[in-house]
């Protein structure tokens, strides 16, 4: 993301104010220790907001013999009898719930009481960028809690939600060997990903009445040079907008990727395209749904991530927010671009 593009969010008002909201929304989710296998805390306080803040919006758990994902439909879709199916197709847009700590080198029960305390500085009094975070002895988790927080901030301010949700357990790690999926090689073993996996084998009708899907996640930081990035200028990371290939896995149509980055353009942040060399939900969603089905991750702020200092640019990720709001209003037209091979 350009410093122009970071001066032309963060110079609005309206900007700013949804980068506070943005930020008091994750601060809750930040304070859960949320490790791959132990989410339930954060699945709790998801639950919990839902049912507070989200009028129209039907959330839980995937049951008491399931994983722990956590799944949103509006109310008005639900089909109740099979809630994990929709009355009518929506777009998906997910985000992990889990955190990496392997790399942070407090001890967990420190770790856990650090992080049950923690609060963010006031952005229009601090970094000039909008960096938050950074804090050199603990990891907070903006991958994935930037990308929940983008997603619970739509669901509370839609009047009219036409979207539906799907928060994962155990995209970075599972120990469930019947949940590794391999490459159509039968290589590249995946070793996380257990609960899109568990998904797609259980409740496969979620994806069936669905149109596409946009998983917001931290995205890829190992990526090519970008001129004048704000994170390359400022922290020296190099961050990629729209991943769109896993290994040798597309995963969206070309012109599904086309309309996004037309769509970002027209909001003046344009998003760059990227392959990458790693896996996440959305490879399993390839190789399980197929070519015709689209899904593509976006960057939702987050660097340095697993590695204590993390840090995250708050205006990158209300940038991917007004993008993927535009996304849902042109939904149909998206789905439309999915189709063409």
């Amino acid at each position: 993301m350009s410093i122009a593009d970071v001066n032309y969010l963060k110079d609005r008002t309206e900007h700013q104010a949804t980068a506070k909201q943005l930020l008091s929304i994750m601060e809750p989710l930040i304070r859960c220790h949320s490790g791959s296998g132990d989410e339930q805390q954060i699945a709790e306080c998801i639950l919990k907001f839902v049912e507070e803040r989200c009028p129209g919006w039907t959330a839980f758990s995937d049951g008491a013999e399931g994983i722990g994902n956590v799944l949103a439909v509006p109310t008005k879709y639900l089909d109740k009898t099979n809630t994990f199916a929709s009355m009518e197709k929506l777009p998906v847009l997910m985000a992990h719930m889990d955190t990496n700590y392997a790399k942070c080198e407090l001890p967990e029960e420190e770790l856990r009481e650090r992080l049950s305390t923690y609060t963010f500085a006031d952005i229009t009094n601090g970094d000039a960028q909008g960096i938050v975070g950074d804090d050199s002895d603990l990891i907070l988790g903006f991958d994935d809690k930037a990308g929940i927080a983008l997603i619970l901030y739509l669901m509370s301010n839609y009047q009219e939600p036409d979207f539906k949700v799907l928060f994962t357990v155990q995209e970075e790690k599972t120990e469930r060997e019947d949940l590794k999926v391999c490459g159509p090689d039968g290589r590249n073993r995946r070793e996380g990903g257990g609960g899109i996996q568990y998904a797609l084998n259980k409740y496969p009708e979620f994806f069936e009445t669905s149109l596409w899907a946009i998983m917001v996640d931290r995205a890829e930081d190992r990526s090519e040079n970008v001129e004048n990035d704000i994170n390359v200028v400022i922290r020296g990371d190099e961050p990629s907008d729209i991943v769109y290939r896993y290994l040798n896995q597309d995963t969206c149509s070309p012109a599904f990727r086309a309309k996004i980055e037309e769509i970002s353009c027209s909001l003046g942040t344009p998003m760059l395209s990227r392959r990458s060399n790693a896996k996440a939900d959305t490879y399993n969603i390839r190789l399980s749904r197929g070519s015709s089905y689209s899904s593509v991750n976006l960057a939702a702020g987050g660097y340095r991530e697993h590695r204590s200092g993390d840090y995250l640019c708050i205006y990158q990720t209300v940038r991917t927010l007004r993008i993927v709001e535009e996304c849902i209003r042109q939904q149909k037209k998206l789905y439309e671009a999915s189709l063409l091979q």
